[in-house]
């Protein structure tokens, strides 16, 4: 017994020198380190949730047809054509009514089929960038077509799925932040896409409003010069966030500097309706100095109401969103400037954040942004370019799909320098 014990002793006391593990240890910490780490990922913290050599996929919420806040028809550089192509193409082609509706491309010509912005612009560019970032990655999509409830059906079950990263539109940002809250909970990453997301996302892609507004403010400005007379501003829907960051930009470019003769907040961002806002406001101003609308659908609608009241020729008439017919009109000059915003710049950038996020890197933008109830979100954000009835007439082709429709040496920024448009791929910043 006392031998028995006495080896038992010399075993229990074995010390094992410092800094060595067993073999099936080290091997056990190793696979652990390995499978935590993404291609090129950063010790930041944040953790990966996959990798560019095994793929993963992106889920793609689109929120349809209920209300687009944005221009119809994007500029046709967003589809590889030129201006000259596209206006000769739209020439037997009203204007498509889209800023009535988020499908926001319906063709008021009877018999007409509607055709969605989302599907038809949005989700095969940002597929194409994803394709490039990671050629093994697959897009999980779904269009909610305007109902806040089936988007947020569709978010949870992608992340029942196994979905971990995800980029999100929403119909409603004011009602994002619980469902984006259990993504984080589930280990998933979330961008903003288009319009900013409540809750706590990670990252956003899109456009500031205030600054497209202000770029239409200065744009209206310039066109009037020395005119004399009010201005009538046709704005979007009340109760519509997009509209109000517009209107907001408007007014810090123009208040102070021309009278505001009427101003409308059109329903439904409804052609007809800026139509007939914009047919009684001239009944009773009589002549204005310039118009401005919030989009250039509304703007078609209200060129024609200009042409048959009485209004001199050549006043100007500023939109925002431009496409075939907004060129149509800058050639001709029924129309000043209209301010373009890059749907292929804003989808490019989303795809990047996502393959970044889901590898675990930190992500850059040209901006850090607060959504109301997370602060310090990484933001690239796509700036407006004004463009000129001599900018669109003076471009002899598009170098590659997706680009400004301006020469780059006449581009303009949002402050109203002429300047190239930085890229929107997230960098870190220098230093």
């Amino acid at each position: 017994m006392a031998g028995r014990r006495g080896r038992r002793k010399r075993r229990t006391g074995r010390v094992r020198p410092p800094g060595r593990l067993p073999a099936a240890g080290a091997c056990l910490v190793l696979l652990g380190a390995l499978a935590g780490c993404g291609t090129s990922k950063e010790d930041d913290g944040l953790g990966a949730v996959g990798t560019l050599h095994e793929g993963f996929r992106i889920g793609l919420l689109l929120p349809g047809d209920a209300t687009d806040r944005d221009a119809t028809d994007r500029d046709a550089t967003d589809r590889g054509m030129t201006h000259r192509d596209a206006a000769d193409r739209d020439m037997t082609n009203r204007d498509r009514a889209g800023r009535g509706s988020r499908t926001g491309q319906t063709d008021e010509r009877a018999g007409a089929a509607p055709v969605d912005r989302y599907e038809t612009y949005d989700r095969p560019l940002i597929t194409r960038a994803v394709a490039s970032l990671c050629p093994r990655c697959e897009i999980v999509a779904a269009n909610a077509h305007g109902d806040r409830a089936a988007q947020e059906r569709q978010m949870r079950a992608m992340l029942d799925d196994g979905v971990r990263v995800v980029i999100l539109d929403p119909v409603d940002p004011r009602t994002t932040a619980q469902i984006v809250a259990r993504a984080k909970l589930m280990g998933a990453k979330v961008v903003a896409y288009d319009r900013m997301a409540n809750g706590p996302v990670d990252a956003y892609a899109g456009f500031d409003r205030v600054q497209v507004g202000q770029a239409q403010g200065r744009a209206l400005l310039r066109a009037i010069g020395g005119r004399r007379g009010p201005v009538l501003l046709l704005n979007g829907p009340p109760g519509d966030s997009d509209a109000a960051e517009l209107k907001k930009g408007l007014h810090q470019a123009l208040d102070g500097r021309v009278t505001i003769g009427a101003e409308r907040d059109i329903a439904g961002w409804s052609p007809r309706g800026a139509a007939d806002g914009a047919r009684q406001a001239l009944a009773t101003l009589g002549t204005v100095a310039g118009v401005c609308c919030a989009s250039d659908v509304m703007a078609a609608e209200v060129a024609a109401v200009m042409a048959v009241s009485g209004i001199p020729e050549g006043t100007p008439l500023v939109g925002q969103g431009p496409g075939p017919g907004a060129t149509r009109r800058l050639l001709d000059g029924a129309q000043a400037a209209t301010v373009y915003t890059s749907i292929a710049a804003e989808a490019g950038s989303a795809a990047r954040l996502a393959v970044d996020l889901a590898c675990g890197r930190t992500v850059y933008g040209t901006a850090m942004v607060s959504n109301g109830t997370t602060a310090s979100i990484p933001a690239v954000i796509v700036p407006p370019v004004v463009v000129t009835r001599g900018m669109a007439a003076g471009e002899p082709s598009v170098r590659r799909r997706g680009e400004h429709p301006a020469p780059e040496a006449a581009r303009e920024n949002a402050a109203g320098e002429r300047s190239p448009v930085p890229s929107p791929t997230p960098a870190p910043p220098a230093g």
